[in-house]
Order: structure tokens, then C-alpha cells, then sequence
């Protein structure tokens, strides 16, 4: 019953058009968890003796399977028709699938709806009041409603994944976030950043990697809503590099054009923080411990490298040149 039920709302979806709008704040949620309920059960069986990396692994597997699907292809020709009074409707069961859904796959194809709806539908969430033909001052009571009631509250859910025990729910959930993120408000932002570089600074590798895939999504999405805050994060990226991690030197070299060009507010600020973090991994490089020199070194080239960093290449080779005499004296 269930899959002739699920079969005739895809049919429904082709064949109804703008008569099926009125329903369908109930209708996507419904798809969407449609896409976990028909899944084969013996996923769900693997998936509860599988390690975590098993797990991640049969989960992205899981997620890109659900982009293909039929019932997607249907919530994707459905996007169009979505206006705010359909929003309005969907956003409390959409953040209560984003949040607890059981299943991964719906988890995951909501992050993907939203994805979808930034794409297709960039003047819902930016700009869609200003035209509704309405007078001025309805026209900006509805946008603020829509912004701190609606966008603002599904940009909150999102942000839940960012914890989540699931690596591939973690992922996803970064991409929409870095969508999302130019239609939430600046105070939603500000909670996601502090969240970021909380778990950037925390002890929890998972969550390490969690705030680094969000940055790096942010930098290939809506780059420019990361300048007010490059100089907090730029800092913590680059001392990652240090630990050859191959994510965090691609996120630092996403990052590091915003240094070049036209003057935006803060960039002096950056420059400074930069200077001053070269100055004391200098110091450290100068250390007579073998250990702290070797280590401060080794900061020294990766910076000078990923940054492209003239000066910085100067001081580390005269360094290496002047240990090299030391070395070279007392045979």
C-alpha cells in the first residue's frame, strides 16, 4: 500500500502542476521521508554492525543514491512552485526532519532540498517580498517575518548537524549551511561562527573536521561572508596546516585571496594578526631546544608556502644557513 501510495504522489507531481501548490507544505516533507522508508531494510541492518568509517562510507553511498532517486527528481520539479506561503508551512516539519529524523537519507536529502532551493529559488529567500506587489510597509513586515521566523529558524536546524554522531550527515549538512548562509541574518551567522571556531580550537578530532569542511563549503559558496571574520579564522586554519593536514591547506589556500585586491573592512586587522603570527613562529624557530626549533621550522616553511610568503622564504633560508654554520663549527 505504502509504495502504490508513495507511486501515485510522483504521478501526481507530473501531472498536477500549479494545482498541487496549496499542499504542498505537507506533500515535500512527505517525499522526503518517503526516501528513508523505501529504502531496502537491509541497509539499515549492515549500517547497525558497520564501523564508523563503514558507516560514513555506506552513508555518502546512501545520500547520493537519494539525489538520483525518483521521489527527488519529483521535489526537485517541485521547487518552483514553492512561494512564501508554502515556507511558511513546510519550515516546522522541515526543521524537525533536519534535527530527529531516524533516517540518514531524509536527513540528508533535506540538506540537499535546501541546497536546491538556494539555487532555484534565490528570490524566495533574498528578495521575494519585494515583489509581491504589495504596499511598502507589508512588503518589509513580511520580509523580517520571513527572515527571523523562517530562513533564520531553518538556518538553526541546519546548524544542529554540525555535531551529529554521522560524518556523512555532517558533510551535507555543511554544503547546505554554506548556501543557506547568505539569506540567514548576521546574528545567526555570528552563533554559527563562535560554533566553528569552538570546535576548531576543542580536543574532538570529529568535530575539527566538522568546523573545517563548514569553512571550506563557506570559501567555495559565499566567500565573501567570510571577510568579517577571516581574521579569527585564518590563524587556527594555517596552525592545522602545520599538522600536514591536506583539508586544512586547501581551505587556506581558499582563504588567502581574500588578503589581495580592494580594501574591505578588517583586512588591515588580518595583516596584522598574520605579521604577528609569523613574528612568534619565529621566535619559536630560534629557540635552543631542538625539538621547539624544529617544530617552529617546519610552521616557518609551511607558512612561507602557503602563503607565498617572500620575506618568510628569506628568513627561513638565512635561518637554516645560520644553523648549518653552527652545526658546520663545532666538527
Amino acid at each position: 500500500l505504502e509504495f502504490y501510495s508513495i507511486s501515485l504522489l510522483l504521478e501526481l507531481t507530473k501531472t498536477a502542476k500549479f494545482n498541487i501548490q496549496p499542499f504542498l507544505g505537507e506533500l515535500i516533507p512527505a517525499l522526503l521521508d518517503a526516501i528513508s522508508d523505501t529504502e531496502p531494510e537491509i541497509l539499515n541492518y549492515v549500517a547497525a554492525r558497520s564501523s564508523l568509517a563503514e558507516l560514513e562510507v555506506l552513508d555518502d553511498a546512501r545520500a547520493q543514491i537519494a539525489r538520483t532517486s525518483p521521489v527527488m527528481s519529483a521535489i526537485h520539479d517541485l521547487i518552483p512552485q514553492i512561494d512564501g506561503s508554502v515556507l511558511v508551512v513546510l519550515q516546522p516539519r522541515l526543521c524537525e526532519q533536519l534535527r530527529s529524523s531516524v533516517g540518514s537519507s531524509t536527513r540528508s536529502s533535506c540538506a540537499q532540498f535546501l541546497v536546491l532551493l538556494a539555487l532555484r529559488q534565490p528570490q524566495l529567500l533574498g528578495d521575494y517580498p519585494a515583489q509581491c506587489g504589495k504596499v511598502m510597509e507589508v512588503v518589509e513586515k513580511y520580509r523580517l517575518f520571513l527572515y527571523y521566523f523562517i530562513i533564520d529558524k531553518i538556518f538553526t536546524a541546519l546548524m544542529s548537524g554540525i555535531h551529529d554522531r554521522n560524518p556523512s550527515v555532517r558533510k551535507n549538512f555543511a554544503s547546505a549551511i554554506s548556501y543557506m548562509a547568505k539569506y540567514a541574518t548576521s546574528v545567526s551567522m555570528g552563533r554559527l561562527m563562535s560554533a566553528v571556531l569552538k570546535s576548531l580550537i576543542g580536543e574532538d578530532e570529529s568535530m575539527k573536521l566538522s568546523a573545517k569542511q563548514i569553512l571550506k563549503s563557506l570559501s567555495t559558496n559565499s566567500t565573501e561572508l567570510l571577510q568579517n571574520y577571516s581574521k579569527l579564522i585564518i590563524p587556527y586554519i594555517f596552525l592545522e596546516t602545520c599538522q600536514s593536514d591536506s583539508l586544512a591547506a586547501t581551505l587556506l589556500s581558499n582563504l588567502m585571496p581574500m588578503m589581495s585586491g580592494r580594501i574591505w573592512t578588517g583586512k588591515e586587522h588580518l595583516i596584522s594578526a598574520i605579521s604577528v603570527l609569523f613574528l612568534s613562529l619565529t621566535k619559536e624557530a630560534s629557540k635552543a631546544k631542538k625539538q621547539y626549533a624544529a617544530a617552529g621550522l617546519l610552521a616557518c616553511a609551511v607558512f612561507a608556502r602557503s602563503l607565498s610568503h617572500s620575506k618568510a622564504a628569506d628568513w627561513l633560508f638565512e635561518k637554516v644557513d645560520e644553523n648549518m654554520r653552527k652545526v658546520t663549527r663545532y666538527r
